[in-house]
Formats: C-alpha cells, sequence, structure tokens
C-alpha cells in the first residue's frame, strides 16, 4: 500500500479524460456499500441515490463499457438494490459471480453453507442482548454489524466473536471492516479474485476502473495493479493506506465521477 497520501483524482483531470477518451474498451467495477450507496445505520436500508443511478444506467448502456457492482452483500440482494440490467454482479466478496448469463458459486464455498448458518445461529443467540448489534446471514458468508452498537459494547461482541466461532470451526476466517466483521470460508478467494474474473472476459486492450471504499476493496485494487492492462483504481474516503491510484473524497463525489466517465465516451 501507498505510504503517501494518495492524490485527489481530479488533479489529473485532464489526463484522465484522454485516457478514457483513447481506450478502445473500458470495464467500469464498482463497490455498492460507501460507493454507490451511502453508509447508513441499518444495512437492510441501503439504496443508491438517484444522482448514482441515473448516469450508472446511462453508462450501462453505452457500447464498449461494461459495468459490473462488486460487494459483501449476498448476490440476490444486491441485484434488488441496484436493478439494472444488462450488467455483472459480484456477490459476497465474489464468491457469487453472475456475467452475463453464466451464474457460479465455487464449490468449495457451498460446502459450508451449514457451517456459517451454525454460526449465525449462535451467534445471534448470544449477542441477542447486546442492543444494536445484528447478525446478517448471507448464505456463503455472514457479517456481524456493529454500527448501531455502543463503544463500550462493542469490546463485547467483538469478545463473543472471537469465542463462539472457533468453538464451531476455527477454519472459519474473520475480518473486520467499517463498523462490522465479515466471516468467511477459508478459501482463497475476494473481490481481488471477481474483479480478475471480470476482466478475463474484457477485450483486449480494454481500460480497467475500480471504485470501492473499505479495506476489503484492497484485493481489487491490488488486482488491477497485477493485471496486464491499462487501469484505474479509486479509493472512496480518505483511509491512509491504500493500493488505489486516487481518492474521491467520500461518497456524495462519486456521481460526478460517473458523469465524467459518461462524457468521456
Amino acid at each position: 500500500m501507498q505510504a503517501t497520501e494518495t492524490p485527489l483524482l481530479w488533479r489529473d483531470r485532464d489526463a484522465i479524460a484522454e485516457r478514457l477518451r483513447s481506450a478502445p474498451s473500458i470495464v467500469l467495477a464498482v463497490d455498492f456499500d460507501g460507493t454507490l450507496a451511502p453508509i447508513v445505520a441499518k444495512p437492510d436500508e441501503a439504496s443508491m441515490p438517484r444522482t448514482v443511478r441515473e448516469p450508472l444506467v446511462q453508462l450501462s448502456g453505452k457500447e464498449g463499457l461494461t459495468v459490473a457492482i462488486v460487494s459483501g452483500r449476498a448476490l440476490d440482494d444486491l441485484r434488488e438494490r441496484v436493478g439494472i440490467e444488462g450488467i455483472g454482479y459480484a456477490g459476497n466478496h465474489g464468491l457469487e459471480l453472475a456475467l452475463g448469463n453464466d451464474r457460479t458459486v465455487p464449490a468449495q464455498a457451498s460446502e459450508w453453507r451449514d457451517v456459517i448458518d451454525a454460526t449465525v445461529s449462535a451467534l445471534r443467540t448470544r449477542l441477542a442482548d447486546v442492543e444494536g448489534c445484528s447478525i446478517e446471514s448471507k448464505g456463503l458468508t455472514a457479517t456481524v454489524h456493529v454500527r448501531r452498537v455502543a463503544d463500550e459494547e462493542r469490546r463485547t461482541v467483538q469478545e463473543v466473536l472471537y469465542e463462539t466461532v472457533p468453538a464451531i470451526d476455527d477454519r472459519l476466517e474473520i475480518s473486520a471492516g467499517k463498523a462490522i466483521w465479515e466471516l468467511r470460508p477459508p478459501i482463497d478467494w475476494d473481490k481481488g479474485s471477481a474483479i480478475t474474473a471480470i476482466l478475463d472476459r474484457a477485450n483486449d486492450g480494454a481500460f480497467a476502473i475500480y471504485l470501492g471504499d473499505d479495506v476489503t476493496d484492497e484485493d481489487a485494487f491490488a488486482a488491477l495493479n497485477e493485471a496486464d492492462m491499462e487501469s484505474l483504481s479509486v479509493v472512496v474516503g480518505n483511509r491512509p493506506a491504500t493500493a488505489a491510484d486516487y481518492r474521491l473524497t467520500a461518497q456524495d463525489a462519486v456521481p460526478d465521477f460517473l458523469r465524467f466517465l459518461a462524457q468521456q465516451r
């Protein structure tokens, strides 16, 4: 990750515009929560504002431009919230892929559904008295939400989490995000893997773009850095350490970038 502050995207606006105009085709992949949709206290209330949806729909209809949404949300949940036909979707950090007419789930991921279900059930029982805490089952993964949990109670949630999960299956992976803990099966697959699968379908000479705000998006930034193609990675927010090329100051700056991209094509 870069040690120095990541420059604002608009610093090199003209140069980026020229790169976008000259690209034979573009693949745009975007995170959902915190990027297309503002972060909200209750995750089930997250939605894309009109200012995001309109340019995203416009981009999805442009020739030579492929759009994909990559999220930690379950695939069906993600597709329902975005609701745009003809684009790609990657749910559960890419464990569920819907690209074109293909919908795939790694076989080894499906084998962990029962373990995830048992873990979610145990955590819901043990954390039932913690106000504001919710445990979301996403089939192949799970998320413990603590955004509405008082600061002094978050340590309790963490302690219960790290006691309960290994007792059920110590191979389950626990990772921290923005006011969440993610539970995932021990499979070598992440948002970077999803981006690689999406780019494998791209035309030769395609220009790849990825926007994301969370720690899990760093895997996607790294994948772009390693891809044998021209690319642009953008972190949303002011996280100090990132592999992204540029940053946007906050989620409300994303619509400006989408409109900017649409203008170049």
